[in-house]
């Protein structure tokens, strides 16, 4: 291609994640097949979707949707969907593990711990329905992704409560086409990708791709394990397309990911860690075998057929198999006495399959169709601490004792003094204490007891069951220093077994040339069958001296089995009308659902199943081309509200001894506006601005946060994540005298209020980098020769380098004073090179 054809085509290199704000807001991004691209030589490109299961002009599609092309996902650096929050308004994604990612779609979240649950966001990759540990699968040879946003269960499959994620991946064709590719850049990252595609036949067609990612950590570890931050991954995929008549084609494919990196980024701020800073550079972890891992491969088929000019059906079937490993640190030190970490294993295999069937005439369109998904997995949820950590978990509960708060007051002690009993000099004071207050002897007789199994036995004993004592010490945790320094782990076992259905149809009728509405109705079904099992840990089992017959942290608990079933009608109207050729305007309502579902660490869902999330959304929306083309407004105002949302809370009730996971029900209300103008300025300049405002609503049920306080059963109104936000995006193209030559540059900026998180203490507003507003600058040049064979990119992101806190939590964050933080990646830059043959 020429460099004055890239000039004319309107800027089509350029990436344009344009958060689309209609309705949703509406992407402006290129689509990668230049035939499917229709404008002016100074005009706006249309954008070619799928979303209504048809291809289609998004700007006309009544529906907020988002797109992310081949050439912004190239521009942009991303890797997998989490890469993808910071261009769609409206749309954020969790930063962290990549098995377990959160997705948030207008302020509401997927869910993403247990193994019983699902998310409100469903994500489909080449029409397959992708499991909870799936979705960040890598974007190697992708067309493009749509985000579609409001309920969307009328043209998907399960659980598009709140939004889709379609991935899909380019097809093979008859075109003799290979590239090869790297991306070299700072903190050791090599990335590199391959793609041929080959006609083996004249109806016979072969691609296939692989892509390899490698990064160093960002924060040195200077205590054992990995780095923080480190990448592993490759993403491979092989594909075969029969064209067996001009009515009918057959695809096979092959995907396959593996996944084995570094841990869980987190970094302590506690008074033990290596620094408060989480941006000093450097901590010190001493997590075990810490390390995120993932082998997934699936197995799919396709078919496509056309009956006539007005019928067609599709049908499609996926196996896939995946096993994941995270274990990662919970207490962010190297210190012994408050090692902590935290285990995910889980092993599922599914089987997704659709069948659809399309009419389409002059006035009638119409999409109908069933779904059927089975999985089935194996979740172990270990927690891994030391002897030493145990004991200062048990030297929290004995300091709140009365009792033993009352001999240390008669002795005028301050217990609060206390760092843990197996510290010689506390266990000094406290044995003086006892034996004095035993034997009567005013102190005469006071003697501090040797540190050995006897003396805790004689203590125990002592103050257990002596009148008017204290009982805490009978605690058989209370266990002398000779076994210091071992390790225990206690888990629970889950198992789940899960059938989904659905069947739906979406009809569109064309009552006029400006006119047409669109109806659809969708019946689903969700039965699972779960189970929870914890058995006594291997430590207590291999110690009966120390006669503990029940675990620390997850009380024992023999098999318990739970079966459920629900099933729900949901559906959409939506009114169209074309103001001009160019301009359309749409009011919509629908709803959507969500199966209820188990907690893998609260086995009272059992009994009291997470109750279904049924979501209701209104929306008025309006989108069109201006000045020839030249300008694009797209402009939406929702109100979506859920009935039940399943959220996720550090929750640590009277009986459990650590702040942990727990899904509770939340009533949610949200409204906002979303608004995207993209503009031709100058035929070398475009313009982009996005930007959305959204106002929350939430009810939670009564939980207790990390701190054991009872809170929630009231409504919290205000501002919610993420709240007002915008993103300026800029491409200047000029005529240079060799090849094509692009500049870009991304400002964003989002406005946050952590308060509302439920998940928010007060005393997280002293760790650096935490809460308060965000913004980022990323820019890229991009270089093409003028036949198109070679490209060379310079790139940065986060340029001014600001420094983030995303999460902060840990199951150690009280007893341990232990918190952990996960941060946002520092200033990245490097060069990419492509080579096309």
């Amino acid at each position: 291609m020429s460099q004055q054809s890239h000039l004319h085509s309107g800027f089509t290199r350029t990436p344009i994640y344009m958060a689309v704000a209609l309705a949703s807001s509406l992407s402006f991004d290129r689509v990668s097949a230049q035939d499917d691209i229709d404008t002016g030589p100074e005009g706006l490109e249309e954008i070619v979707v799928t979303a209504q299961k048809r291809t289609e002009n998004i700007m006309e599609v009544p529906i907020s949707i988002g797109t992310f092309s081949d050439e912004d996902i190239d521009k942009s650096g991303v890797l997998d969907i989490r890469d993808m929050a910071n261009y769609v308004a409206g749309v954020t994604i969790g930063e962290g593990q990549l098995t377990q990612a959160d997705i948030t779609i207008r302020g509401i979240t997927s869910t993403n711990i247990s193994s019983g649950g699902d998310p409100s966001v469903a994500t489909f990759y080449d029409g397959e329905y992708l499991p909870r540990t799936a979705t960040t699968v890598g974007f190697s040879d992708v067309e493009r992704v749509e985000i579609l946003k409001g309920p969307q269960g009328t043209l998907f499959g399960r659980n598009a409560a709140a939004g889709v994620i379609n991935i899909l991946p380019k097809k093979p064709n008859g075109e003799l086409e290979a590239f090869v590719s790297t991306k070299i850049g700072n903190y050791g990252l090599q990335q590199y990708e391959a793609m041929g595609n080959l006609p083996l036949t004249g109806n016979l067609f072969l691609r296939a791709n692989v892509m390899t990612n490698d990064r160093d950590g960002y924060v040195d570890n200077l205590g054992n394990g990995d780095d923080l931050g480190v990448q592993n991954s490759t993403t491979a995929r092989l594909s075969l397309l029969w064209q067996a008549s001009d009515t009918t084609d057959l695809q096979l494919s092959y995907d396959y990911d593996k996944v084995d990196q570094g841990a869980n980024p987190v970094i302590g701020v506690g008074p033990t860690a290596y620094s408060t800073d989480p941006f000093s550079g450097k901590t010190s972890h001493d997590v075990i075998d810490g390390g995120e891992k993932r082998d997934m491969y699936a197995v799919g088929v396709r078919l496509n057929h056309e009956f006539n000019n007005q019928w067609s059906l599709n049908y499609s079937a996926t196996t896939r198999d995946i096993e994941t490993t995270n274990v990662y640190d919970e207490d962010g030190t190297s210190d012994i006495t408050r090692y902590l970490s935290a285990d995910n294993f889980e092993d599922s295999e599914s089987l997704y399959t659709e069948l659809q069937v399309n009419f389409t005439s002059d006035d009638l369109t119409a999409v109908m169709g069933a779904s059927y998904s089975g999985s089935k997995t194996d979740q172990i949820i270990p927690i891994n601490l030391s002897t030493d950590a145990l004991n200062r978990f048990v030297t929290s509960q004995l300091t709140s004792d009365p009792g033993l708060q009352a001999l240390y007051a008669g002795y005028g002690q301050d217990i609060l003094s206390v760092d843990t009993y197996w510290n010689p000099a506390d266990w000094a004071l406290l044995s003086w204490m006892v034996t004095d207050a035993v034997g009567g002897c005013g102190g005469a007789c006071g003697v501090s007891l040797p540190q050995d199994a006897f003396s805790y036995a004689l203590v125990n004993t002592i103050l257990g069951t002596e009148p008017g004592k204290p009982p805490a010490l009978a605690t058989p945790f209370f266990f002398d220093p000779s076994y210091a320094g071992q390790y225990i782990s206690e888990a629970t076992y889950n198992t789940g077994n899960f059938t989904s259905w659905g069947i739906y149809t979406d009809i569109g009728y064309s009552f006029t040339e400006r006119f047409d509405m669109f109806f659809g109705l969708r019946y689903s079904s969700d039965t699972k069958e779960f189970s929870w099992e914890t058995p006594l840990a291997d430590f207590y089992v291999n110690n009966p001296e120390l006669g503990i017959t029940d675990n620390a942290i997850f009380p024992m608990l023999p098999k318990v089995n739970a079966e459920e079933t629900w099933s729900k009608t949901t559906g959409r109207v939506v009114a169209n009308y074309k103001l001009t050729e160019d301009i359309i305007t749409f009011a919509s309502y629908s709803t959507g659902y969500k199966s209820g579902g188990f907690d893998s660490l609260n086995v009272t869902t059992a009994l009291l199943p997470l109750d279904p999330e049924v979501v209701t959304n209104y929306e008025l929306g309006i989108k069109g081309d201006f000045f020839d083309n030249r300008l694009r407004v797209q402009a939406s105002a929702y109100n979506m509200s859920v009935e039940g949302a399943q959220n996720v809370v550090q929750s640590q009730p009277p009986e459990a001894s650590v702040a942990a996971p727990r899904l509770i029900n939340t009533d949610v209300e949200n409204a906002g506006v979303e608004f995207t103008v993209d503009w031709i300025a100058l035929p070398d300049l475009r313009l982009s601005l996005i930007t959305q405002y959204m106002k929350a609503e939430q009810t939670p049920e009564q939980y207790y946060d990390a701190l054991g306080d009872q809170v929630g059963g009231e409504t919290t109104r205000g501002k919610s994540k993420p709240e007002d936000a915008y993103t300026f995006r800029m491409d200047y193209t000029p005529e240079i005298a060799i090849g094509s030559i692009n500049f870009h540059l991304d400002y964003i900026y989002n406005r946050n209020d952590a308060t509302l998180d439920l998940n928010y203490l007060a005393q997280y507003d002293a760790i650096p980098g935490y809460g308060g507003d965000r913004q980022r600058l990323h820019g890229r040049i991009d270089w093409y020769s003028d036949d198109d064979t070679y490209q060379v990119s310079l790139w940065g992101k986060n340029l001014t380098d600001e420094e983030y806190v995303s999460t902060v939590g840990g199951f150690g964050q009280t007893e341990l004073q232990a918190p952990i933080v996960t941060i946002e990646e520092p200033r990245t830059y490097g060069v990419d090179v492509r080579y096309n043959f």
